[in-house]
């Protein structure tokens, strides 16, 4: 690669100083702004089971910020502040699932969660989910025609977001503490992992769309397309970001020619990713104003939350499915799930359609 300008050390330390004022500049409003909103949302708590989820939502900029400026000021630890990060953003996308659900699971009359209600739903909007094209080639329809064929869906779409939740944190774990190894085998395993979480974080939003596809309608009231939105970019545009940036680092560290032994590609590429992460998460705290606003919140009579509740609750319902993903070996026993299925005789050019009842045994929520 070519460089049309060399930066020498005093470039570097220039571009080092500018950087960590951009990145303070942008954490401070991000967290000023996300802490507005968040104790705006507490202040009239009238909905937790939609505003716990919004808050660990607003929760992502300030977070994700705050690790990008101590990975820029301690810049040794940068790689286990990351994977604190990469935890919380695989948790994210779980809550992100569970505001959907709750959206259309909540009885107002009941004042309570109830399953069978988004069940219901699909049914009465959907009569089946295609997949994407090119799946929607090789991959059956979902039919969404009995309380149980919706159900099963759902089971399907809790699983394959939930296990991001798992196989991110564990491989990039694997990934920060391969480094000091190197060797032709360790360099394949780290390919793979990377190509195992691509494939993981695929599947997740994936199935996030098709539960999204599934009550498109129905949830069209609480403008779900600009709060997904919000979680896809943060996702995917930081995590590309920072692939791009290792699979080029050898190249962008031929453009700089420091003095300072501390001043390596790692740290250099780490430096830049870390700079335009808090420059992003600003202007996504910008965009949380609107996708998340507590205004149709708001009562005569408010309820105050608190910050504890909040998180706990979220914990609380990641715990409860995450026996979804759990191996068999561990004490998880898939129930029976009864599934119709149709079937078209041809009788002396005549179709008669039958229905067949039959247990197939399936895992379920």
């Amino acid at each position: 690669m070519i460089c049309p300008l060399i930066c020498d050390q005093n470039c570097i330390n220039h571009l080092f100083e500018k950087g960590q004022i951009i990145s303070i500049v942008s954490v401070m409003f991000a967290v000023t702004i996300s802490w507005f909103l968040i104790r705006k949302h507490l202040n009239y708590f009238n909905f937790p089971y939609f505003q716990s989820k919004i808050i660990i939502i607003l929760m992502m900029s300030p977070f994700y910020a705050v690790i990008s400026i101590l990975s820029l000021e301690i810049s040794n630890l940068a790689q286990y502040f990351e994977l604190i990060r990469d935890i919380y953003l695989a948790f994210l996308l779980f809550t992100f699932f569970y505001l959907m659900f709750s959206y259309m699971a909540y009885d107002e009359e009941l004042d309570k969660i109830t399953d069978e209600k988004v069940y219901g739903t699909m049914i009465q909007n959907e009569e089946y989910i295609e997949h994407l094209w090119p799946f929607n080639h090789c991959s059956r329809k979902y039919y969404l025609t009995t309380e149980s064929k919706a159900k099963y869906f759902t089971y399907r779409c809790k699983k394959f977001v939930l296990q991001y939740c798992i196989v991110k944190p564990v491989f990039t774990f694997f990934l920060i503490f391969s480094q000091p190894f190197h060797s032709n085998f360790i360099t394949y395993l780290e390919l793979a992992s990377e190509i195992i979480i691509v494939l993981s974080e695929s599947f997740s939003l994936y199935y996030l769309i098709l539960f999204y596809v599934a009550l498109k309608k129905p949830l069209s009231p609480y403008k779900p397309l600009l709060k997904f939105l919000i979680i896809k970019i943060t996702l995917f545009f930081t995590f590309w970001q920072s692939l791009v940036l290792s699979v080029f680092k050898k190249q962008i560290g031929e453009c700089f020619e420091p003095d300072d032994i501390h001043f390596t590609d790692e740290r250099i590429i780490s430096s830049i990713e870390n700079t335009l992460v808090c420059l992003e998460m600003f202007i996504m705290t910008i965009a949380c104003i609107f996708a998340f606003s507590y205004a149709e919140f708001k009562k005569d009579q408010n309820t105050q939350g608190s910050l504890r509740k909040a998180i706990s609750d979220n914990w609380k319902a990641f715990k409860h499915d995450f026996r979804l993903i759990r191996p068999k070996k561990f004490g998880y026993t898939p129930k029976v799930h009864h599934i119709e299925l149709k079937e078209r005789l041809n009788l002396s050019n005549e179709v008669d359609i039958q229905f067949e009842r039959m247990n197939v045994k399936q895992e379920y929520l």
